[in-house]
């Protein structure tokens, strides 16, 4: 695996947002686009595969990892993160790239195309909605209705939900709580987790939740139809966060669109059936660099 290289921009805002770079300066480009809170862990077993080949670039959220927490908490929505992604594009001096999302980030990649200040060639969506993910959230709205409750009682309590915030990261408990609400205990690697969970444990909560709300206000359904470039969907068959019937509604209304179902896994589909998912992905990512064209199918492993 090519080492990544760590980067810094500064955005529009001043913030200092953090990003790494791996693999072949002249490969083709391929931007990770994490989920809220995720901080890449969810591609660590595809990350060996991809600078291989290609240039990867990963950037930190805003308040994820080394990326500074914005002056403003409330400049996490969606145009936010993708105006720093695009400022990363465009110091690196990329002409075009593919974008591959997980969960919120699907959102992210979808955005990017939508806005065309880069070209993208195509987009590897994995375990995410094109819009609204807080409306069916484990088959409810209920996380919709709370969640601007939440940050307004960590705006009123900041200390105690930062202590309380931190321990429930941090506790053993957190992982058997998981594999009871989502994650699928045959398939996932408590070490897998348990990164997560530290790293999730170091941002602020009320920034956190914000970002949440943002993906949760977000959706591109309008603008679906119009992306003619190849796009590869993977859709976990138990995922409770995002189902997949969202997924699978999304294909429908792409016109260049392979979907992907993995039977069994949750919305950490990617580390807890890799071989499979990095085998596609790697290989979507050859034709789309082959060729621009796509033909709808479906394909199950």
């Amino acid at each position: 695996m090519s080492p990544l290289i760590a980067h810094s921009y500064k955005a529009c805002d001043g913030t200092d947002i953090a990003y790494e770079v791996g693999g072949p300066s002249d490969g083709p480009v391929v931007v990770l686009c994490d989920g809220v809170g995720c901080e890449g862990y969810i591609w660590r077993y595809m990350l060996p595969r991809l600078t291989g080949h290609y240039r990867v670039i990963h950037p930190f959220y805003r308040g994820h990892g080394p990326s500074q927490d914005p002056a403003d908490i409330n400049r996490v929505q969606i145009d936010d993160l993708c105006a720093d992604i695009e400022g990363i594009l465009a110091q690196e001096g990329v002409e075009n790239a593919v974008t591959l999302g997980h969960s919120m980030g699907v959102q992210i990649s979808l955005e990017l195309i939508h806005r065309g200040v880069f070209q993208f060639q195509g987009a590897a969506l994995v375990c995410g909605a094109y819009g609204n993910p807080l409306d069916t959230f484990n088959g409810s709205d209920v996380l919709a209705k709370i969640v601007p409750y939440i940050i307004r009682a960590i705006d009123r309590f900041p200390g105690p939900v930062q202590a309380f915030w931190n321990f429930a990261a941090n506790t053993p408990i957190a992982w058997y709580v998981a594999t009871l609400t989502e994650l699928n205990p045959a398939l996932a690697r408590k070490e897998d987790f348990s990164r997560y969970m530290q790293r999730l444990g170091d941002i602020d909560p009320g920034l956190f939740f914000r970002m949440v709300k943002a993906a949760g206000d977000h959706t591109a359904e309008p603008y679906l139809a119009q992306m003619e470039i190849p796009i590869l969907v993977v859709a976990a068959e138990d995922d409770g966060y995002t189902p997949m019937s969202l997924s699978k509604k999304m294909a429908d209304l792409l016109p260049k669109v392979d979907l992907m179902v993995v039977p069994g896994a949750s919305h950490a589909a990617p580390v807890e059936v890799p071989g499979p998912i990095n085998t596609r992905v790697l290989r979507f990512l050859n034709e789309v660099y082959r060729s621009s064209s796509s033909k709808k199918s479906v394909s199950a492993v």
